[in-house]
């Protein structure tokens, strides 16, 4: 994928190679094909087996060791010894090189944000943020907030955001000459021709989302049990407990045996998530704090799935209630049990639904995202001239 020579030279900054949304979103959009800019990639400790691992044609440097998970929400002294380590790292990020001659730094999320702002101390370098999270405190945490606020809010000259939903939320640190343009995630599957159609056995109920606690594993388990379909449809948890909720995991494991479920599969981390969606005739999205949009519900979308969603923050741009999807109140079990019954009960609504779905207008190939961010570098650079 050769570079254009008008385009500017991107130096990608990631706080982790975990295979996350954020880093699975960046790693998509560096190997498509339409990219047309030169890409160099900073990222904490080793790449191998971890979400960016096998890109060509990257200038991939490891600088650094990783963040450690959850400390926006830490202890003041925890906080503290945080502040410490963001500080380290944007000194081993500087020294990595990787910005020297590139026309623009991309920070791929609000923590890199931070650390990437303080190595670009006394330089003009214009900085992109990505917002893949909301930018307040009960998303990234009191300190975290704060710390945004203080360093890349002030340092970007422009950001993108996941959802119009996740850009409303940056609206208020917006200072005089900054911009923010929207741009859903990378998806990684393809759209599919033909929505689901119905089988023998039972029904097929998934998740695809790592597992964490304010995605919603535990309240859609508790709502499946509540249900009293574990004899007509199954249930499967794909994703992995990334970010140090291996806890969690075991509490989930530990109340399926609790509630007595037959037919709860916990998949771990697939990369074939296509394969994995197309399996399923029910997609569950059920954050417990309004979810800025990553990529599960753009996937179920995409692949023509019966969709249940949360009603508040990013899917309700993009799922209507009773056209493409389901809309239920957010962190009521009760409301998302009677959904997931009513559509194990109505085969009929299954295919309406999943026909909706597959018709939703304005969903983005990896390639129209990989357009859309390339437009957004060159605006970026433009205001270092």
């Amino acid at each position: 994928m050769p570079a254009r020579p008008d385009a500017p030279t991107v130096a990608h900054v990631a706080h982790t190679a975990e295979p996350g949304g954020a880093e699975l979103a960046l790693a998509r959009v560096l190997a498509n094909d339409c990219r047309e800019w030169d890409a160099r990639l900073v990222v904490p400790g080793p790449t191998r087996g971890g979400a960016f691992d096998g890109l060509v044609d990257v200038d991939v440097r490891e600088a650094g060791v990783p963040q450690p998970p959850g400390a926006s929400r830490a202890t003041p002294w925890a906080a503290i010894r945080f502040a410490v380590a963001l500080a380290r790292q944007a000194f081993a990020t500087r020294r990595s090189g990787a910005f020297r001659g590139a026309g623009v730094v991309h920070a791929n999320s609000t923590r890199a944000a931070v650390y990437t702002a303080l190595a670009l101390l006394g330089t003009r370098t214009p900085l992109v943020v990505h917002l893949r999270d909301r930018v307040e405190a009960g998303a990234i945490g009191r300190f975290g907030l704060l710390a945004f606020r203080l360093t890349a809010a002030r340092r970007a000259v422009g950001f993108i955001a996941n959802s119009a939903a996740t850009a409303e939320t940056i609206l208020p640190h917006l200072r005089a000459g900054q911009f923010v343009e929207v741009v859903p995630s990378a998806i990684g599957i393809s759209r599919a021709s033909t929505a689901s159609t119905a089988h023998d056995g039972p029904v097929r109920i998934g998740m695809v989302a790592r597992l964490d606690p304010w995605k919603g594993q535990e309240e859609l388990i508790r709502a499946y049990a509540a249900a009293g379909i574990d004899y007509r449809a199954s249930l499967t948890l794909i994703g992995s407990a990334a970010f140090g909720h291996d806890a969690y995991e075991s509490r989930l494991r530990a109340l399926v045996a609790e509630l007595g479920l037959r037919a709860v599969t916990f998949a771990g981390f697939r990369a074939d998530v296509q394969d994995r969606i197309d399996d399923l005739d029910v997609c569950v999205q059920y954050s417990t704090r309004p979810e800025p949009l990553g990529q599960n519900v753009l996937q179920y979308l995409a692949r023509g799935r019966a969709v249940i969603a949360a009603a508040e923050g990013g899917p309700l741009e993009w799922v209507a209630d009773g056209v493409n999807g389901m809309l239920v109140p957010p962190n009521d079990v009760a409301a998302l049990s009677a959904a997931l019954r009513r559509l194990v009960d109505d085969a009929t609504l299954r295919a309406r639904l999943g026909a909706g779905a597959l018709a939703t207008e304005g969903l983005r190939t990896d390639c129209e995202v990989t357009q859309a961010h390339a437009r957004v570098f060159a605006r970026a650079a433009s205001r270092s001239h």
